[in-house]
Order: structure tokens, then sequence, then C-alpha cells
């Protein structure tokens, strides 16, 4: 999922927080929508490197 408009980010945010009936306080909407930018754009980094398919999935922590 790429994201790139503010205007895309508020209708995932308003669709995403309508599907799991999750309310979003108009005094907080703003900074949701601005960590959820943030966000996004952390895991455009994370998912721009490739991951060859011989790699091996990380182990479960287990205490």
């Amino acid at each position: 999922m790429t994201l790139k408009s503010s205007a895309e980010i508020e209708a995932y945010v308003d669709q995403a927080a309508a599907l799991v009936d999750l309310p979003i306080d108009p005094a907080y909407r703003e900074m949701v929508l601005t960590y959820f930018a943030l966000s996004a754009r952390m895991a455009e980094a994370l998912y721009a490197q490739p991951l060859p398919m011989t790699e091996e999935p990380a182990p479960v922590f287990e205490p």
C-alpha cells in the first residue's frame, strides 16, 4: 500500500476506523493523521528493501 496524498491518508484512516468501529476524537484527529503518515513513510522504507526467498523468518520469542 502506498499512500501519497493527505487526502488518501485521511480516507484510509476514516475507513479503517469505521471498519473496526473506532471513533477518533476530533481533538486528536490531526495527531492521528500525522502519526499515520509518518508510519506509512517508515513502512515504505522497509518495503523498499528486497527480501530474498532464502531468508528465514525470525525466531519467535518465548520467555
